[in-house]
């Protein structure tokens, strides 16, 4: 139940190893397999590569590369989401490999927790918050910098 002031976003849950994660569901363009790969000659190491996306060529990122996890073994029934970004200087889409998408979730503002600041030095420019969702720690993500957008 949300407060009548609370402002309520929805957001696509995703796993990549066994870890959970989010991103605001707008940004997700669409769901798909993941299709043929062209791969890039010495691109980023989470850059599997480009790949024809109704018609516009796209890069593929693998998440768990990017999230310095363990890499996910892609076959015909991995998925990948097809993500937008756009701010005042830049719109992109682009795809990101991940292990499994579990679902949309209606979340209220109040029920996203702050990061939790650690002592030693950490990057954590990549996390918006922390969702708790049924028994799980969902970590939501900044989509510019868990990305590499610029």
């Amino acid at each position: 139940m949300h407060s009548e002031n609370a402002i309520v976003d929805s957001f696509s849950i995703f796993r990549v190893s066994n870890e959970y994660f989010a991103i605001k569901a707008e940004s997700v363009v669409e769901i798909m397999m993941v299709p043929h790969v062209t791969p890039v000659p010495k691109g980023a190491d989470y850059l599997k590569g480009l790949f024809n996306h109704r018609g516009r060529i796209l890069s593929l990122l693998e998440s768990s590369v990017r999230l310095n996890l363990p890499s996910i073994e892609i076959g015909e029934k991995t998925p990948l989401m097809v993500v937008h970004y756009s701010d005042e200087k830049k719109e992109v889409e682009f795809g990101v490999i991940v292990d499994e998408v579990i679902e949309v979730i209606e979340l209220a503002s109040e029920n996203i927790r702050e990061y939790p600041s650690l002592e030693f030095s950490y990057d954590n420019s990549f996390i918006k918050g922390i969702i708790k969702y049924h028994d799980l720690q969902v970590t939501l993500l900044d989509i510019k910098n868990t990305f590499g957008i610029r």
